[in-house]
């Protein structure tokens, strides 16, 4: 493998549902050959005992890579994301944080793969647009500031972070040795993106998702009182 890189023992992939972590999580299992790994190893259906014993497990693996959206989950209110990063923290991982910029194409790609039931392998078969519910919209956008925001809070608390965008993943990683560009290459090769083209061509009702997600940028913050103007926003406009 070109470049043997730094690697740290314990690694966390912390982001958002289409962000990017399934496309490094590849590129990670081919170059870091010696870690276990572990999808969304905090999900929503992990009760108490299991997230003490997946705690256990990881204290005790060696080297693992994991991933995990720090996001709220209403019907699993014992897992709570910043105890779990504060947690992760405290047992020396590495996290790799990933975030993407353009809040459509991220909400448009979740919307696909949800439809799909698929969100690991792409399907680039041509497919009928689809509509995506304002609900739909609100949930997502919700999700995504969750994450970003306990990302944000979690640069404060650790002391081994890296910080990427989805635009600019792939070159970023090769260029601060995170993989190598081989790793990277035998990805694309074994990997297609769900969406080919313009995302929005696969959406029948393109000008309202515009519309919902141009009023939460417009209000220019993150916090629950956007969150509740986005709410009264699309009760008011988009649920007729």
């Amino acid at each position: 493998m070109e470049h043997m890189l730094q690697q740290a023992n314990k690694i966390a992939l912390i982001g958002s549902m289409r962000s990017g972590s399934n496309l490094l999580l590849h590129m990670m299992r081919l170059e870091y050959s010696e870690h276990q790994s572990f999808e969304e190893y905090f999900n929503w259906e992990t009760s108490k005992i299991k997230l003490e014993e997946k705690f256990n497990t990881i204290s005790q693996t060696d080297h693992c890579i994991l991933k995990y959206f720090p996001m709220i989950v209403p019907n699993f209110p014992h897992i709570i994301p910043l105890q779990i990063l504060q947690r992760l923290a405290a047992l020396k991982f590495k996290f790799i944080l990933l975030r993407r910029n353009d809040l459509s194409a991220q909400l448009v790609s979740n919307a696909i793969a949800t439809v799909r039931n698929n969100f690991y392998g792409g399907k680039n078969n041509p497919t009928e647009p689809i509509r995506i519910d304002p609900l739909f919209c609100l949930a997502e956008i919700n999700n995504i500031r969750q994450c970003n925001n306990n990302i944000e809070i979690l640069k404060t608390i650790a002391n081994d972070y890296e910080d990427y965008y989805y635009e600019t993943l792939l070159v970023e990683v090769v260029k601060n040795k995170l993989v190598s560009q081989k790793s990277v290459d035998q990805t694309l090769s074994e990997t297609t993106k769900q969406i080919k083209g313009n995302f929005w061509d696969l959406v029948s009702n393109k000008e309202q998702v515009e519309d919902i997600v141009n009023f939460y940028k417009e209000l220019n913050a993150t916090d629950g009182n956007a969150y509740q103007e986005l709410i009264k926003y699309i009760k008011t406009n988009h649920m007729h």
